[in-house]
């Protein structure tokens, strides 16, 4: 579960996640136990921990309101499939306009309202690396001055 669960939004959502034979049989003892943090876990393992301990009580909740972890799984990877999509929208609307605009102001202005617009829905920001600027920066001085 972890795997899906802990896919930052706007990164590529996983493949869906197969259940095994073994695992559907104790679904229930699974989705009940609990697996706390030690002080031996790592922040990444913490973080794994809570983050499927929240995602397993928002299945219970669903599951008793008649649906089934293979809805629910589906649904949470289709949210990230959506969120995928939009930071990949966004990334390239970003990139064309540091491409074809020769004001950085307008670019960096651009970039912060996007990564704005991201952020207020959990989704990661867009990072123009400063190579890439300077390279189109180059690229559009060579055009003008053909």
């Amino acid at each position: 579960m972890s795997w899906i669960f802990t896919t930052r939004l706007g990164d590529p959502p996983p493949p869906f996640p197969r259940i095994s034979i073994y695992d559907e049989v104790h679904l229930a003892e699974i989705i009940l136990s609990d697996n706390p943090t030690s002080k031996d876990d790592n922040e990444n393992i913490k973080y794994a921990k809570e983050t499927v301990s929240l995602a397993k009580k928002e299945l219970v909740k669903y599951i008793k309101e008649g649906g089934d972890v293979e809805g629910f799984l589906t649904y949470y990877r289709d949210q990230l499939s959506e969120a995928h999509h939009e930071y990949n929208s966004a990334r390239r609307m970003v990139f064309e306009a540091y491409r074809t605009e020769s004001d950085r102001e307008v670019c960096d202005l651009y970039l912060q309202r996007i990564n704005a617009e991201l952020a207020e829905k959990g989704i990661k920001e867009v990072v123009v690396p400063e190579k890439l600027i300077e390279r189109f920066s180059k690229e559009m001085s060579e055009k003008g001055s053909e």
